[in-house]
């Protein structure tokens, strides 16, 4: 029965679909197809339907196209020895971009990666790769040029797939005029001058390669196409989602904050959630953060480490990390593990966000697009996805999944710059391509999907590019227009049909589980601060204290009570008031977890208290919560709002009430002044690890010196403004008010370390001491504040003079008193004597400016000799 036939209508991509049938009726079509790319479509790769014959491919006159029969073109492989087979058709599935990158280095260099893929890889639906690790076929010996775990050397790679235009993926420029909203196709798209706290660069990909006998590249010129030319051939529209830790009690967010959060890896409110990214690698990255609005290359979250494929490294524990992940599961594990987390995935598919979602491990956020016009929370269901033109309702987050070639796949002339040389690889697409134009619905549909064309594999797992009312522009990824190729019955018959991979629409927020899972949290031989060794947590109403560990078991069901992360106080809500109920937990969790909850409801405070991840309760996590996490609850125009000198100064209160102990970082003060509340959120600097701006406060080394003078200095600017916060580290705000100006600097050095601006050695006053430091390195730029450059521009010049230039209690000595003692005597005369007759700028003795210590200055100086100002 024909549900609906139509033509797809992008021009050149998909060339005329009408290549006659006698130009083809020869070619051999049999042989490898090798594609590398996006993880989103993995589930796709893995079903029989995606290489069931539609066209013909094999002239045997058994196919979809006459609705006379399936035909497998692509067998399963079991074991070796590999059998014959039409297609052998292999994929790594590494991420949109690194698949793209591959491809890429494959056509110009003819070069292989010699990596395992992270999310897998596959030889006709079977894994010889899964999670970064290798995966034994039976009899099966690896392909020894390549230690990559694949039983079938690859010839080629042939295509990518991404999960975005391919423009999305090309950086242009260069990084001088990168900024974190450029555009496809601007210049400095995908640059950015901000790397990681491990160095890893985050830019997009090039077509370009050096061959190291000059460049050559790849183009997108489809006007005048030659031999180099790549097509997009975009066959689903991919809706990409927001994913939270039922922890992180994010049920909704404005795509305002969306990029605070991925930008500067806070909140507008100065909240430090912890922003889980995949690697600018990746496709689904590239494709929520354009049509978020973020250069795919400034989407850093909390920005830790390099690019990784371990899954083990998204678990808690040891070298945990929630950034640069390299696999979509990558980013699923850490948001289901870090009880802070705010990450991403593709929506649709039986390893994705609404499979997931329906198994309790996380939760689906709802979003207001408010720099749209927005105002109302959408919820991505089929409904909203779907009918997406209105961003009250419509959900507009995601990109259009396009298979890439370099050329095209109905070109039959070899004398063509656009033919194909691997003819399996050309047929392969065109099956896809074409069974999509040209969609037959078989009466019953097959829920194993064996007996479905690739096109009704993809109207019921994924969104055909027709079915959408709006698409967003290339060059313009969050302005979503009308489709022009709409098909309004496709639409119909994929809200009808589709389940989003898995026997539903996308859950309601909250209604599969109310606290999500225990966190998976690494066996670790030398043990947690609960004494737990196998990973698990303690029940302390019951269990007891074993070095196996306790009856919350990792993966399993949590109870209500554990539901918010930082609920200390269990009012539902996560602020200032839960830093007495932290250090409580911090000091005596047994303790505390008894008389805070019942046995029938018990409490973690390792799940609800561990916010960096590191598997731990301790005193890193109470710095976490008086850096990021101590919000004002009182009414006003601060409420809700981040509060750094409230937390720390909260922090030092209950302890010295609690435990008689008033420091309780026990940080110490440069200057030696006596400590007080609130001092120790002055160490900001100075750690091996070094700050990292947006993720867990890792720059303190228990001393307020002068390297935190700097650091805030280098941090200057207003958190609310987007373009200063993604160049601010909001742990440099020394006064809660979510600046860092000049108010924060005093603040720094009056209340915390109890001297002044100018007092260069610091300790604790301004004297000749400190002129002396300055003069020292006049001139002289990276010497920071203890070297004299005491207005934090960079240099040492008269600016800083000026200010050091300590004052007498009378006047009289301005000129002649050089060493600044207050007197004019012997010693300031040897210094002018040492440069009399030099010239240059900043030299002792250059009373009148000039640049040249000479007569003048030696005449005013005598002037004044004796004088005592004191």
């Amino acid at each position: 029965m024909r549900i609906f036939a139509y033509r797809m209508k992008t021009v050149a991509l998909f060339g005329a679909l009408a290549a006659s049938a006698a130009s083809a009726s020869t070619e051999d079509n049999s042989g490898q197809v090798n594609f590398s790319g996006a993880t989103l479509f993995f589930n796709f790769f893995d079903s029989p339907a995606s290489t069931n014959d539609y066209i013909d491919a094999d002239k045997n006159g058994v196919a979809g196209v006459f609705g006379n029969g399936v035909q497998q073109l692509a067998v399963s492989i079991t074991s070796c020895p590999i059998p014959a087979r039409y297609w052998y058709f292999q994929y790594r599935s590494v991420g949109s971009v690194n698949g793209f990158a591959e491809f890429v280095d494959w056509q110009l260099l003819g070069t292989f990666r010699d990596t395992v893929p992270s999310e897998a890889g596959i030889l006709n639906r079977t894994e010889w790769a899964i999670g970064g690790n290798k995966v034994q076929i039976p009899n099966c010996s690896e392909c020894p040029d390549l230690q990559t775990g694949t039983p079938l050397c690859p010839e080629s790679i042939d295509g990518s797939l991404l999960d975005v235009r391919s423009v999305w993926a090309v950086r242009q420029g260069s990084v001088s005029t990168s900024a974190w909203d450029r555009n496809p196709s601007e210049p400095g798209y995908g640059w950015n001058p901000i790397f990681s706290n491990t160095g890893w660069d985050p830019k997009l990909e090039s077509l370009e390669r050096d061959t190291g006998n000059g460049t050559v590249a790849l183009n997108t010129n489809f006007a005048s196409p030659d031999e180099n030319t790549i097509f997009d051939y975009n066959v689903a529209w991919g809706p990409i989602v927001y994913i939270a830790n039922r922890g992180a009690g994010i049920r909704d967010i404005a795509i305002t904050d969306a990029k605070h959060v991925f930008v500067s890896g806070r909140r507008i409110s100065g909240e430090n959630l912890v922003g889980v990214t995949r690697s600018s690698g990746s496709g689904t990255h590239n494709g929520i953060m354009n049509t978020t609005g973020i250069d795919p290359a400034w989407g850093r979250g909390d920005n830790l480490g390099n690019e990784f494929v371990d899954i083990n490294i998204a678990k808690l524990g040891f070298n945990h990390q929630p950034t640069n992940c390299e696999g979509s599961s990558l980013v699923e594990e850490a948001v289901k593990n870090r009880r802070l987390a705010l990450g991403y995935t593709g929506l649709a598919g039986g390893s994705r966000a609404a499979a997931d979602a329906l198994a309790g491990r996380y939760e689906i956020v709802n979003v207001v697009f408010d720099d749209r016009g927005g105002a109302l929370p959408v919820r991505p269901t089929i409904d909203a996805v779907l009918d997406n033109c209105n961003p009250d309702s419509g959900y507009q987050l995601g990109g259009e999944v396009s298979f890439v070639m370099r050329g095209l796949v109905d070109d039959f002339d070899p004398n063509s710059p656009t033919f194909i040389e691997n003819r399996a690889a050309a047929a392969y697409l065109r099956n896809i391509v074409e069974s999509i134009g040209a969609f037959d619905d078989p009466n019953n549909i097959d829920p194993n999907q064996v007996n479905n064309m690739p096109g009704e594999l993809l109207s019921l797992t994924f969104f055909l590019v027709p079915g959408v009312d709006c698409l967003p522009l290339a060059t313009d990824p969050s302005n979503f227009q009308a489709n022009a190729n709409f098909n309004s019955v496709l639409q119909e018959f994929v809200r009808d049909n589709n389940g989003l991979g898995i026997g539903g629409d996308t859950p309601a927020y909250g209604s599969i589980n109310v606290a999500g899972l225990v966190p998976d949290r690494r066996a670790d031989a030398a043990g947690y601060s609960d004494g737990s060794t196998n990973g698990n947590y303690y029940n302390y109403h019951v269990d007891p204290m074993t070095p196996s560990g306790g009856s919350f078991v990792r993966n399993t069901t949590l109870n209500s009570r554990n539901q918010l992360a930082g609920d200390f106080n269990n009012d539902g809500a996560r602020d200032i008031d839960d830093i007495g109920g932290l250090l409580a937990a911090v000091d005596d969790p047994r303790s505390w977890a008894i008389a805070n909850s019942t046995p029938a409801n018990p409490v973690v405070p390792e799940i609800i208290g561990d916010y960096d991840g590191d598997g731990n309760l301790d005193t890193e996590d109470v710095r976490y919560h008086a850096d990021g996490l101590a919000l004002v609850n009182v009414p006003g125009p601060t409420a809700g709002q981040l509060d750094r000198r409230a937390g720390f100064e909260r922090v030092d209160t209950q302890s010295l009430a609690q435990f008689g102990n008033l420091n309780y970082f026990g940080t110490t003060l440069a200057t030696g002044k006596p400590y007080e509340a609130g001092d120790s959120r002055g160490d900001v600097a100075g750690s091996t690890a070094g700050p990292a701006p947006g993720a867990q406060p890792l720059g303190a080394d228990g001393v307020v010196d002068c390297e935190d003078i700097d650091y805030v200095y280098a941090n200057f600017g207003d958190w609310s403004d987007l373009d200063q916060a993604v160049f601010m580290d909001l742990s440099c705000d020394m006064n809660g008010d979510l600046l860092v100006d000049a108010a924060d600097i005093a603040e720094l050095l009056e209340d915390i370390l109890g001297t002044t601006l100018g007092d260069v050695n610091l300790d604790g006053d301004v004297d000749g001491d400190d002129l002396a430091i300055a003069q020292a390195n006049f001139g002289q730029t990276g010497v920071g504040y203890c070297g004299g450059d005491v207005d934090g521009d960079g240099d040492v010049d008269n600016d800083d003079l000026a200010i050091i230039s300590p004052g007498c209690p009378s006047p009289g000595c301005e000129d002649g008193d050089l060493d600044g003692d207050c007197v004019v005597g012997l010693a300031d005369l040897s210094a002018l004597l040492t440069n009399y007759g030099l010239s240059g700028q900043g030299l002792v003795g250059d009373t009148d400016n000039d640049s040249t210590v000479g007569l003048a200055d030696l005449s005013a100086l005598l002037t004044q000799y004796g004088t005592d100002c004191n």
